[in-house]
This record gives C-alpha cells, sequence and structure tokens, in this order.
C-alpha cells in the first residue's frame, strides 16, 4: 500500500480497508472537537453537496470511534490539532489511549489575521519519546505536518489522518515519502483533498 482514502462518516470507516492489517506509525488530524463543531460541518458538507442529512455522528460515537482506531491501530505518535477552548475535553478523551501528553500553543491564519490554537501531542508507548518543541509556530497550509514529519518520521512509515480535509497531512507525508491513509466524511471536500494529493505527488514524487 502506498497512499489510500475514503468518503466516510468517522463511525462507519473501514480501518482493515484503509491500513491493511498494519499499525499506522502516526496519527494525524484536526477533527471536530464539539456538538457545535459537528453541527457546523454538517451543515457545510448540506450546503455543498444538496444533501438535508442531519449530524452524521455524535460527538459521543465520534470520540469512542477516534480512542478505538488510536488503541487498536496506532503504535507510536499521536498528534491533534485543535481549539483552545477544547483542549481539557481532548486530554481527556486521549488520556484513555496514550501517554505523556504535551500541549503546545500555535497559531492559525484566518483571514490576514493569526489567531491562537493548540496542538496535542502523546504516545502510545510509554518509553516513545516526542521531543519536538512546537511552540508559537504557524499553521498556514501544510506548514505543522511537515514539520512533525520532518522530525519524528521516517521513509515508508503509514500515517492515518480520519478527519483529512483538504488533506495538508497527505500533501506533507507526499514531500517525505511516507505512505497516507486518509478519510473525509465530505464529498465535495473529499475530491479537492484526492486533486490535492495528486497535485503534491507530482510536485513531490515525479518532480
Amino acid at each position: 500500500m502506498k497512499h489510500i482514502t475514503t468518503n466516510k462518516s468517522i463511525e462507519k470507516v473501514d480501518i482493515d480497508y484503509l491500513l491493511k492489517g498494519e499499525k499506522a506509525r502516526i496519527f494525524y488530524s484536526d477533527p471536530p472537537w464539539s456538538d457545535g463543531n459537528l453541527k457546523y460541518w454538517n451543515t457545510m458538507r448540506n450546503k455543498m453537496s444538496g444533501t438535508k442529512e442531519k449530524n452524521v455522528v455524535t460527538l459521543e460515537e465520534m470520540t469512542l470511534a477516534i480512542q478505538n482506531m488510536i488503541k487498536n491501530h496506532v503504535d507510536g505518535y499521536v498528534i491533534l490539532e485543535t481549539g483552545k477552548a477544547a483542549v481539557e475535553f481532548q486530554k481527556k478523551l486521549l488520556s484513555k489511549v496514550v501517554y505523556n501528553i504535551k500541549v503546545y500553543d500555535v497559531f492559525y491564519k484566518s483571514g490576514s489575521k493569526w489567531l491562537p490554537n493548540v496542538v496535542i501531542v502523546g504516545v502510545t508507548n510509554p518509553s516513545y519519546k516526542f521531543n519536538v518543541d512546537l511552540t508559537g509556530i504557524k499553521c498556514d497550509g501544510f506548514v505543522l505536518p511537515d514539520k512533525v514529519f520532518s522530525e519524528i518520521a521516517k521513509e515508508n512509515d503509514l500515517v492515518i489522518d480520519p478527519f483529512m480535509g483538504l488533506c495538508n497531512t497527505g500533501k506533507a507525508c507526499m514531500k517525505h515519502n511516507l505512505r497516507f491513509a486518509g478519510n473525509e466524511f465530505n464529498k465535495i471536500r473529499y475530491d479537492k483533498a484526492i486533486n490535492n494529493i495528486n497535485l503534491s505527488i507530482k510536485k513531490y514524487v515525479t518532480s
């Protein structure tokens, strides 16, 4: 397997299809972390695709799906981007499945402004070390996953992102010659993500 993606709601992701029985070394994602975020993204999905579905997943279902995915299918590093208001919720979620949790204050771009954001990092084995200082990084485009992968990933490592959005994680994987397994439930964004991956393959693999 080189790269593989699916277009499903998180609780319906076929992890065996994505990972082919292998454990990912890195879980990197930027998922919604509140009922409000879930409603927003579902509204956007309906608006973009013309559907009228209710929330495809509850916060509890999403949390359980993520915990199970990390616990059973990741052996290595877990990196999650989140807003400041969701830090304690996210730390509580991760504390059930990872060790050595660290929190880094970073920034993301909104229009012309840089706004505060947070990255939470953990490891699935207490003997694993994450020694990358992410404090203050401006997360424009795929700057953040690029920085993380350049420090901790080894060539051909398997990376999973079950909320891949427009695929900044996948683009960083292309640059560092990593294998990417991704999922995105919004079909319009999913199609754009696949195009982004293809552009990255052209830029980083065939150039």
